[in-house]
């Protein structure tokens, strides 16, 4: 296995566990496509996470990478890494699912706990996910999931008092605790 690591994003750690390890920054796409070829790689999983900040601001890109960055019809992260997937593919290398060494590890669809959510609870996630949707829709980053981790336990306050924690109800609407 070979590992091609992001200079500003991999740990130092890695030349510990990986044998064939090469080193690039953010914006050498056309050194790594190098990498990948003297390698004679031809499936290829991308793991770990850039921080979104740098793939748009803090990136020198080379002149493959620019060229790619200016043909992108929106400017956003799953933009850019859809338009990297799609030169791995026409330079003959298979971008593996990253999910795919995780298989047994990632839980079946279906009920998880002791007990199937009512219709309400039902409603609830449903509302949940088409909230997570449009957050994602939204290319926040990682910011997007600490607004849902914020969001998502807000249940109605079910108590005799309405607690100090909780936030303004909207009329008509029953008040909201954490």
């Amino acid at each position: 296995m070979a590992v091609i690591a992001i200079r500003e994003e991999a740990s130092p750690d890695l030349g510990k566990i990986a044998s064939r390890l090469h080193w690039v920054s953010l914006g050498e796409l056309s050194r790594t496509l190098e990498l990948l070829h003297e390698e004679g790689v031809n499936r290829a999983v991308m793991a770990g996470q850039v921080k979104h900040n740098k793939i748009f601001s803090s990136i020198r890109p080379d002149w493959k990478l620019a060229k790619l960055l200016l043909s992108l019809p929106l400017k956003n992260t799953d933009s850019l890494i859809g338009a990297v997937a799609s030169v791995l593919e026409s330079e003959g290398i298979q971008l593996v699912d990253s999910t795919t060494f995780l298989k047994p590890l990632i839980p079946a669809a279906g009920v998880l706990t002791r007990r199937a959510p009512d219709a309400r609870e039902a409603a609830d996630i449903a509302y949940g996910r088409e909230i997570a949707r449009q957050i994602a829709g939204l290319d926040l980053g990682r910011r997007s999931w600490f607004v849902i981790e914020l969001v998502w336990p807000l249940r109605p306050w079910k108590g005799p008092t309405k607690p100090s924690s909780a936030l303004p109800a909207s009329p008509g609407k029953a008040p909201w605790s954490w």
